[in-house]
């Protein structure tokens, strides 16, 4: 294996339960245990954090994650940009579309939000591939 990933959705422990089911505890346990053998030169080691629409995608939310991460010595981030195709699939297979009436779920993100995003890692001196 050449590079570990971990998705970061969310940094407030009570909307990761709201919209996870589960706090964020262990997943931000690991996180910190990835950083810290990436940090040892043990592994090649990439946070990913994807953006939702007013979910994960706001000021706040990704600016605590930049904190976050800028505190345990990350150097970069990978942003994924939301893709709305997931709607059809999840009806497919039997799956409830929760967001079905949120307009901003079934579009992609304009490119110069992802960028306004993407900058608030940047301010933190993070690289964001």
């Amino acid at each position: 294996m050449d590079t570990v990933y971990c998705d970061i959705k969310l940094i407030d422990p009570d909307a990761h339960k709201r919209y996870c089911g589960i706090t964020n505890t262990r997943i931000l346990e690991n996180l910190d245990k990835l950083l810290e053998l990436s940090r040892l030169g043990v592994l090649d080691f990439l946070p990913r954090v994807p953006l939702i629409p007013g979910i994960t995608a706001t000021n706040e939310n990704i600016g605590a994650i930049g904190d976050y991460l800028k505190a345990r010595k990350a150097t970069r981030v990978q942003v994924m940009a939301y893709n709305p195709l997931w709607h059809g699939k999840s009806v497919k297979i039997g799956c409830d579309d929760l967001f079905a009436a949120d307009e901003s779920m079934h579009k992609f993100m304009e490119r110069d939000e992802v960028g306004r995003l993407t900058a608030l890692f940047e301010e933190r001196g993070l690289e964001v591939v």
